[in-house]
Protein backbone atom coordinates (compact mmCIF):
# COMPACT_ATOMS: atom_id res chain seq x y z
CA UNK A 1 0.00 0.00 0.00
CA UNK A 2 2.81 2.71 0.39
CA UNK A 3 4.84 1.55 -2.40
CA UNK A 4 2.20 0.75 -4.88
CA UNK A 5 3.27 -0.70 -8.78
CA UNK A 6 2.43 1.58 -11.21
CA UNK A 7 2.81 0.52 -14.85
CA UNK A 8 1.45 1.65 -17.93
CA UNK A 9 -1.43 4.01 -16.69
CA UNK A 10 -2.81 1.18 -14.02
CA UNK A 11 -1.55 1.05 -10.23
CA UNK A 12 -1.70 -2.18 -8.80
CA UNK A 13 -2.52 -2.18 -4.89
CA UNK A 14 -2.16 -5.05 -2.23
CA UNK A 15 -5.55 -6.11 -1.50
CA UNK A 16 -5.25 -8.73 0.61
CA UNK A 17 -2.83 -11.56 1.82
CA UNK A 18 -2.77 -14.81 3.59
CA UNK A 19 0.56 -16.15 4.56
CA UNK A 20 2.25 -16.68 7.48
CA UNK A 21 2.86 -19.23 10.28
CA UNK A 22 -0.82 -19.31 10.65
CA UNK A 23 -1.63 -19.66 6.78
CA UNK A 24 1.00 -22.95 6.75
CA UNK A 25 0.00 -24.99 9.86
CA UNK A 26 -3.86 -24.68 8.05
CA UNK A 27 -2.08 -25.84 5.36
CA UNK A 28 -3.02 -23.42 3.03
CA UNK A 29 -0.93 -21.90 0.20
CA UNK A 30 0.52 -18.24 1.01
CA UNK A 31 -1.21 -15.81 -1.45
CA UNK A 32 -1.38 -12.23 -2.18
CA UNK A 33 -4.65 -10.53 -3.96
CA UNK A 34 -4.12 -7.14 -6.24
CA UNK A 35 -6.33 -4.92 -7.03
CA UNK A 36 -5.94 -3.30 -10.26
CA UNK A 37 -6.87 0.97 -10.96
CA UNK A 38 -6.78 2.75 -13.71
CA UNK A 39 -7.17 6.42 -12.40
CA UNK A 40 -7.02 9.12 -14.69
CA UNK A 41 -7.86 11.82 -12.29
CA UNK A 42 -4.57 11.34 -9.93
CA UNK A 43 -3.67 14.84 -11.15
CA UNK A 44 -6.84 16.27 -9.70
CA UNK A 45 -5.76 16.29 -5.81
CA UNK A 46 -2.82 18.38 -6.49
CA UNK A 47 -4.31 21.14 -8.63
CA UNK A 48 -6.74 21.85 -5.68
CA UNK A 49 -3.97 22.00 -3.25
CA UNK A 50 -1.96 24.34 -5.38
CA UNK A 51 -5.28 26.23 -5.93
CA UNK A 52 -5.97 26.32 -2.02
CA UNK A 53 -2.28 27.34 -1.66
CA UNK A 54 -2.56 30.28 -3.87
CA UNK A 55 -5.61 31.12 -2.58
CA UNK A 56 -4.22 31.66 0.92
CA UNK A 57 -1.19 33.39 -0.59
CA UNK A 58 -3.56 36.09 -2.46
CA UNK A 59 -5.65 36.66 1.24
CA UNK A 60 -2.43 37.08 3.07
CA UNK A 61 -1.40 39.99 0.62
CA UNK A 62 -4.16 41.46 0.54
CA UNK A 63 -4.21 41.84 4.24
CA UNK A 64 -0.60 42.71 4.59
CA UNK A 65 -0.91 45.40 1.81
CA UNK A 66 -4.12 46.84 4.12
CA UNK A 67 -2.31 46.40 7.28
CA UNK A 68 0.73 48.57 5.46
CA UNK A 69 -1.21 51.27 4.11
CA UNK A 70 -3.20 51.82 7.28
CA UNK A 71 -0.38 51.97 9.16
CA UNK A 72 1.48 54.32 6.90
CA UNK A 73 -1.72 56.71 7.38
CA UNK A 74 -1.71 56.95 11.04
CA UNK A 75 1.85 57.74 11.04
CA UNK A 76 1.06 60.46 8.65
CA UNK A 77 -2.08 61.55 11.19
CA UNK A 78 0.20 61.65 13.91
CA UNK A 79 2.67 63.43 12.79
CA UNK A 80 0.59 66.31 11.86
CA UNK A 81 -1.52 66.09 14.84
CA UNK A 82 1.89 66.89 16.79
CA UNK A 83 3.25 69.51 14.09
CA UNK A 84 -0.31 71.28 14.94
CA UNK A 85 0.24 71.45 18.72
CA UNK A 86 1.47 74.79 19.57
CA UNK A 87 4.84 75.22 21.44
CA UNK A 88 5.10 77.14 24.91
CA UNK A 89 8.05 80.00 24.69
CA UNK A 90 10.19 77.63 26.82
CA UNK A 91 10.02 74.55 24.40
CA UNK A 92 7.46 73.10 26.05
CA UNK A 93 4.26 71.49 24.48
CA UNK A 94 0.98 72.60 25.54
CA UNK A 95 -1.71 70.10 25.29
CA UNK A 96 -5.44 71.77 24.69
Amino acid sequence: MNHPLRYQGLTFYQYQMSAGEMVQRAGLTPSSVLQVVRNPGWLTPYIGCALVGAGLVVQFMFHLVGFISKEKRNEKDFSKMVSAVPADGDGAVVLQ
